[in-house]
């Protein structure tokens, strides 16, 4: 079955856009977040009474991948067909962690980050 194909058993669309929440002029920052809203609530273990939960999360890696790639985007607007040989829809990744290799950079900086390694710690008054 091919990704189309999921998409519309699954999501009940086959327009890879619209899986994502997204409109065909979005840009690559739009569908990331689109993609990130949509697979935080298909993620296997928040959505816990959906049984195609997994299927749905590997799904949309493929949808992603398809539309983060600049190549395989024009194709799949040009011509409405996606080629599944491609590397970047059947590579084969850890769907577990996934979501963290493609966000990681820019949602998990931490507070540490920020300070200026210059800066010396207050001294404390011992009265």
């Amino acid at each position: 079955m091919g990704l189309l194909d999921q998409c519309e058993e699954l999501f009940k669309t086959s327009n890879l856009y619209d899986v994502i929440g997204v409109t065909k002029d979005a840009s690559e920052a739009e569908i990331r977040r689109g993609y990130y809203k949509v697979s935080l609530q298909a993620h296997p273990d928040r959505a816990t009474g959906d049984e195609q939960a997994t299927a749905k999360f590997q799904a949309l890696g493929k949808v992603y991948a398809v539309l983060s790639d600049a190549d395989q985007r024009a194709i799949y607007d040009e011509q409405g067909v996606i080629d599944e040989e491609s590397d970047s829809v059947d590579r084969d990744r850890n769907w577990e962690e996934y979501p963290e290799q493609c966000f990681l950079k820019s949602h998990f900086k931490t507070s540490w980050t920020l300070r200026s390694p210059t800066r010396t710690p207050r001294r404390r008054s011992t009265i």
